[in-house]
């Protein structure tokens, strides 16, 4: 099966959103990540190292007015994404993938963020949060759009396996995810999820300070910590209840 397929894309970017963000190249930075591949754990993790980046309330994806790497406090978890339904699934995915997690996977292994993928934006949306002397942080889910990108790229690599070997018994990731491999390219970062996770300090310190050098932004070493150590327990205790 081709990987595209299987990594489904419901939206092309626009070719208006390519022409303004390298018109502005300087001004934003995009996340890349295959649904389920903690791209929002990135996009979180970058957004509260640096006040540098545009953050919005809307982003936490949260009724508390939370930063980048802050838990909420009176709930569970960020906000989930909307389900679709096994038979709406199976229309938009020809019957490939159905991806219907429980409110609690989607609650307890994720941290949503409110801004939504470019491939569902408009150049207005765009245009809102835009702030000439900030980097507006964009996520999307085309991994491969670096070719149409002339502004510094995260590209999330890896393999889920190794952080979660029986995610294949859930809706909200796997379905055969393969190895995304770095692809080495100029403006291009090949962030490795396995590694910025890590239990082991040292590898997650090397990673995050790798990350950072190519951002050119200063560390926030031990809250970005914290925030994945939270993440990884919470991971692990949903893990736990999977047979």
């Amino acid at each position: 099966m081709n990987l595209n397929k299987k990594f489904y894309y419901i939206n092309k970017i626009d070719d208006d959103i390519y022409k303004i963000i390298n018109h502005k190249k300087d001004n934003f930075t995009v996340v890349a990540a295959y649904g389920g591949f903690f791209g929002s754990l990135v996009y979180r993790v970058i957004a509260g190292t640096d006040e540098k980046f545009v953050w919005n309330e809307t982003f936490s994806s949260s009724n508390e007015n939370l930063n980048p790497i802050q838990w909420p406090k009176y709930i569970e978890g960020f906000t989930i994404y909307n389900k679709f339904t096994v038979e709406e699934t199976k229309a938009l995915l020809k019957g490939d993938v159905v991806w219907n997690p429980s409110f609690r996977e989607n609650h307890a292994t994720a941290a949503h963020i409110g801004i939504e993928v470019i491939e569902n934006m408009s150049s207005r949306d765009i245009i809102k949060y835009f702030k000439k002397n900030k980097v507006l942080l964009l996520r999307t889910h085309h991994i491969y759009s670096y070719q149409n990108l002339k502004c510094k790229f995260i590209r999330v690599c890896g393999n889920l396996r190794t952080i979660l070997p029986k995610f294949n018994k859930t809706g909200l990731r796997y379905y055969g995810y393969k190895n995304i491999y770095p692809v080495g390219k100029d403006l291009v970062y090949d962030l490795d999820i396995e590694k910025l996770l890590n239990d082991d300090y040292d590898i997650f310190l090397n990673e995050y300070l790798s990350l950072c050098s190519f951002l050119d932004i200063l560390p926030n070493i031990n809250n970005v910590r914290s925030f994945i150590l939270l993440f990884n327990e919470r991971l692990k205790r949903f893990h736990l209840t999977l047979s």
